[in-house]
């Protein structure tokens, strides 16, 4: 039998482009039918862009190599889809030379002047009667490499070239895809703007109701639906959305990312299915996750050290996604007589959780919930294995 999580593990790699964007539909939809009328329809309009910016994470690229897609199934032969990350390429002569050997690979080895590759370019789709969609993602990595004035002159003369030649069926769009909206005014002159800049899109950061949207469709084309459930998927999309630093925070890569690796964990322990426990190992493992630091724990009194290492024994002792405040106060109680200490009370029990949420922010969460319940019920999140943070707390409590 094969397992579960086997089933389709390639939907999670990074470049993988879904037929569906859950959240992003709306987006798509905007710009496919404008790109489509573009080279369709537009008798006189031989040149368009569209300027797409938002946070790390937060769905450009996909959504551009999906626009690429859709528009490829539609128009077919007639359209070439060119596909550059300017941030890899870091120079403008590279990014020229992609753009004309990927509408002809027989481009000879001698050197070009900029000027004379983007007249080859031009005059290659013009021969061959074919339109071209230049992806041209993370273009702010020309400049900051030190190339602003050739990248802003090149955008220029891509922008331009087009009304110096015979009106053909040829046709060029770009999408400009870049995380830094101050490019615009930072780098390109007013007639680069004027002539370059047609329309804008922004994407906005990614919320925890979207993460969670995301991951539910990944993990449905991943895996099958008896190998996880809505637990790990929560849990996933509240640490993205939540515990990550600054611009980390709502990024859908990071989260395909854990989820991907909480499966790997489960494989690696020749499991078919994903648990609570291998999303916190996935997130111990994770350079973005903000780590434990030791200093963090010198600076916790002992009464905190012995919530904490309630919250770990119970996570341990009733599994699942997250424990209760009942449940936490209860092994406290146990925790303090085993070590010879007055349990707090209530109120300032739930001061002190409210403390080590912040303090260890990305570690612990609490959540207030009142579905299904009659009352509120405190919900306590660890993002960390229990065993490590059991481990960890014993010694600094001395043991």
């Amino acid at each position: 039998m094969v397992n579960g999580l086997r089933k389709n593990l390639k939907s999670l790699d990074y470049d993988y482009v879904p037929r569906e964007l859950p959240t992003r539909e709306k987006d798509r939809d905007e710009l496919l039918t404008d790109l489509n009328q573009f080279y369709t329809v537009s008798e006189f309009n031989n040149f368009t862009s569209w300027f797409i910016h938002g946070p790390v994470g937060s769905g450009k690229t996909v959504l551009s190599k999906r626009i690429a897609s859709d528009l490829t199934e539609r128009l077919g032969d007639s359209l070439k889809v060119t596909y550059i990350n300017c941030r890899n390429e870091k120079k403008v002569y590279n990014v020229l030379t992609r753009m004309v050997t990927n509408i002809e690979d027989s481009l000879p080895k001698r050197g070009f002047s900029r000027e004379e590759l983007i007249n080859i370019y031009v005059s290659l789709l013009l021969e061959k009667n074919i339109s071209n969609l230049l992806i041209l993602d993370e273009i702010d990595g020309l400049f900051y490499s030190g190339e602003g004035e050739k990248a802003n002159d090149f955008l220029y003369t891509l922008s331009r070239v087009w009304e110096e030649r015979e009106a053909k069926r040829s046709k060029l769009a770009i999408l400009l895809v870049t995380r830094d909206q101050s490019l615009v005014y930072k780098w390109l002159d007013d007639a680069t703007r004027s002539s370059l800049l047609k329309k804008v899109k922004k994407l906005n950061r990614y919320s925890y109701e979207d993460l969670l949207k995301i991951l539910n469709y990944r993990a449905k084309l991943a895996f099958d639906e008896s190998s996880f459930d809505d637990e790990v998927l929560e849990m996933i999309a509240h640490h993205v959305a939540e515990n990550l630093r600054g611009n980390m925070r709502g990024n859908a890569r990071i989260a395909i990312d854990l989820l991907k690796d909480s499966a790997l964990i489960a494989l690696s322990e020749q499991r078919d299915y994903i648990t609570p426990n291998d999303v916190r190992k996935a997130i111990m493992r994770n350079p973005n996750t903000e780590p434990v630091d030791d200093e963090i724990f010198l600076s916790l009194g002992k009464q905190k050290l012995l919530l904490l290492l309630a919250i770990a024994r119970a996570m341990k002792q009733f599994g699942g996604a997250y424990v209760t405040r009942r449940q936490v106060t209860q092994l406290y109680n146990i925790i303090c007589e085993e070590y010879g200490v007055e349990p707090r009370k209530t109120t300032q029990l739930f001061k002190y959780l409210k403390s080590l949420a912040e303090e260890l922010k990305g570690a612990i969460s609490i959540t207030v919930n009142s579905k299904g319940q009659r009352g509120r019920s405190t919900h306590i999140t660890l993002n960390i294995p229990p065993d490590d943070l059991e481990r960890k707390v014993l010694k600094f409590l001395g043991v």
